[in-house]
């Protein structure tokens, strides 16, 4: 874009960025064959990363499921060698947590049905503890919102 011009997807395409939309199809490819040497619990767990003549690189998102990996990892490497141009010799499996961010602050409060509010503020009612008829009153204010 010298000239400040928007560039056209197609010539995008055509400079390179095709070589990684194969790479990414491939990846894909590789994932589903690796996906019919594991049981489905492992699917949504793991995927290709990489793979080159003398080794394939799993991507997973905890250590359980690293751990579960590499149990298979006989199997996974001689299914690739039979399906495959290339016959990887060596497995490695790279953690990858979550893209998500994880929740910071308190978790949120279940709600408080009228039903159990009023029954919190008949058993403050019933109380002779002061505190504790209080504590009770305060929770019961949640399910009148």
């Amino acid at each position: 874009m010298p000239n400040g011009s928007p560039t056209v997807l197609a010539k995008i395409l055509r400079s390179g960025a095709s070589r990684l939309w194969e790479q990414a199809q491939r990846r894909q490819r590789l994932t589903r064959l690796l996906q019919e040497q594991l049981p489905e619990v492992l699917h949504p767990h793991c995927q290709v990363a990489h793979l080159s003549a003398e080794s394939v690189v799993l991507a997973t998102d905890s250590p359980v499921w690293a751990a579960r990996l590499r149990y298979y990892s006989p199997q996974i490497l001689k299914h690739l060698g039979q399906r495959e141009t290339v016959n990887p010799r060596t497995l490695r499996i790279r953690i990858v947590p979550p893209a998500e961010p994880p929740r910071t602050g308190p978790p949120a409060r279940p709600p408080l049905s009228r039903q159990n509010s009023r029954l919190l503020r008949q058993a403050a009612d019933a109380i002779d503890h002061p505190q504790l008829q209080e504590a009770l009153r305060r929770l019961a204010t949640r399910g009148e919102r």
